[in-house]
């Protein structure tokens, strides 16, 4: 049964940023919500935990399509016996770990569009955040131990 546990923990997550902002440019004659979104991630790693940063800017102001503009940023605290590599404590970090905390990251967009009471509430689509975050060069990792 070991062979199929987890070799990191998540212990915990806080929310770090949390931002509304209506978009004044918005045409509310628009016909479709038009939300573009960029993420990004952090992944500070220790010898024995790691802090794995994940934030969302969905919405610019400049398209009128779009009627709000959102940043939301968590950080998750993850865990791991000394005995794990690094390389292997990375991959994992910059995989598993973000794929953990990404349906908190959604979550918390669909509730703050959602308490506008103006618009429909927008829900980050369902992707592979991991090949997005990697394919777009979005995974900064500091080794704090260096």
């Amino acid at each position: 049964m070991d062979d199929y546990r987890a070799k990191i923990t998540f212990s915990n997550y806080m929310v770090t940023e949390l931002h509304y902002e209506q978009n004044s440019n918005y045409d509310f004659d628009a016909e479709k919500l038009d939300v573009d979104f960029n993420i990004k991630s952090k992944v500070q790693i220790s010898q024995t935990n790691a802090a794995v940063s994940l934030s969302v800017i969905c919405g610019r102001e400049d398209n009128s399509e779009c009627p709000f503009i959102i940043r939301v940023s968590l950080m998750g605290i993850f865990e791991y016996e000394g005995n794990i590599k690094s390389e292997e404590a990375k991959s994992l970090l910059t995989t598993n770990a973000i794929a953990i905390l990404f349906p908190y990251l959604r979550s918390l967009v669909s509730d703050i569009s959602g308490k506008s009471n103006i618009y429909p509430q927008y829900r980050l689509p369902l992707i592979n955040v991991v090949a997005m975050l990697k394919e777009n060069d979005d995974i900064e990792v500091i080794d704090i131990d260096e």
